[in-house]
């Protein structure tokens, strides 16, 4: 896509034109601004533009926040120390990155998250900043955002402005998705004012549990959790990256059909992503088993006469249109409406799709 047919870039125009008139107004003294944007991938765009139409004579260097010691003080004394000359130019723009990357959720009961050891840096940070007449972006997350201004109250009341960037939240899983498994998680993750979760921190919670126990009974919600996260992330588009999300769906099924090795309408469920997975990937003949295996649960298990039997014939149907296997797919695109009409109505919308 072309630099100016970015669409979130354009839906986000007005914001940040606002972002270059308050960098262009600083000028050897000290401003703090605040960006924030759920995807990394529109944050970056908006860096890289604002460092290169930003006035003349700027100077523009990027710090990425240390996970393990996230001090935004500690990060300008080193670019002071080994920049010297910033301090004699007349504008000087720091974009801090790296906050998108703290640990949200607490891995260990009555642990505090990297997100609350970099809230506790911030809240003591404010004076410790006069000394860098710079204009600071520190970019941030809707997470990251609300732990500041919970718990670093005194460093956001400095800041001069901040900018909201909207985006598809490409990184995160839907605090609402995530329901079913809530008791995994702590407190972080239980706040009123969390909406999204770092898909990252749910991979390492799940890479602690299985080092401790792999056969937790935890762990099957949440492989079930997030290989439908990854599975939906690919059918509306919220993907980061097709190839890799795909796997990741795929991995997080087999593992929980390897937890759950019963052929229950459970069992049926997983097979069914899997195989929408595989099937979206072009790989059919490792598609079409998988939907064979769960129309067999769902007609042993259910009845060849039930709604969930109609959607794995549907699915399998699905598999034979996208090969342009049509004689195999219509009958079995017959049958599943019958089932539908008999079951459902003829007016119901899963009849008519």
């Amino acid at each position: 896509m072309s630099r100016d047919g970015n669409l979130e870039f354009e839906n986000n125009r007005d914001r940040y034109e606002e972002l270059l008139v308050a960098l262009e107004a600083g000028s050897r003294k000290l401003s703090l601004l605040i960006g924030v944007c759920d995807d990394s991938r529109l944050r970056d765009e908006v860096v890289d533009r604002y460092e290169s139409e930003i006035e003349d004579g700027a100077i523009c260097q990027r710090v990425m926040l240390q996970r393990e010691k996230p001090s935004l003080k500690f990060l300008l004394e080193e670019l002071a120390a080994a920049h010297p000359e910033l301090e004699t130019q007349e504008r000087v723009v720091v974009s801090v990155l790296g906050a998108d990357r703290l640990q949200f959720l607490e891995l260990e009961p009555g642990q505090k998250s990297e997100l609350e050891e970099f809230a506790g840096y911030m809240q003591w940070t404010r004076e410790g900043l006069r000394d860098f007449p710079f204009s600071i972006v520190l970019w941030v997350t809707t997470n990251v955002e609300q732990a500041l201004k919970q718990r670093a109250q005194d460093f956001w009341s400095w800041r001069k402005g901040v900018f909201r960037f909207v985006a598809k939240p490409r990184e995160f899983v839907r605090k609402a998705d995530l329901a079913s498994v809530a008791d995994c998680f702590g407190k972080n993750f239980q706040a009123e004012s969390t909406s999204l979760i770092p898909i990252d921190d749910l991979e390492a919670l799940v890479a602690k549990i299985e080092a401790e126990n792999p056969e937790n009974e935890r762990l099957l919600a949440l492989y079930d959790s997030l290989g439908r996260n990854y599975r939906e992330r690919l059918q509306s588009g919220e993907y980061r990256d097709y190839q890799r999300e795909s796997e990741r769906a795929i991995g997080y099924f087999h593992k929980a059909l390897a937890l759950s090795p019963e052929e229950t309408e459970q069992t049926a469920y997983r097979l069914n992503e899997m195989g929408f997975v595989y099937n979206s990937i072009g790989q059919f003949t490792e598609a079409e088993p998988l939907y064979q295996r769960a129309f067999d649960i769902c007609e042993r298990q259910l009845g060849s006469d039930h709604p969930n039997t109609a959607a794995s014939l549907n699915n399998l149907a699905g598999l034979y249109e996208s090969q342009g296997k049509y004689e195999a797919a219509e009958p079995l695109f017959q049958r599943a409406l019958e089932i539908r009409e008999r079951q459902l109505g003829g007016d119901h919308p899963d009849t008519a799709s």
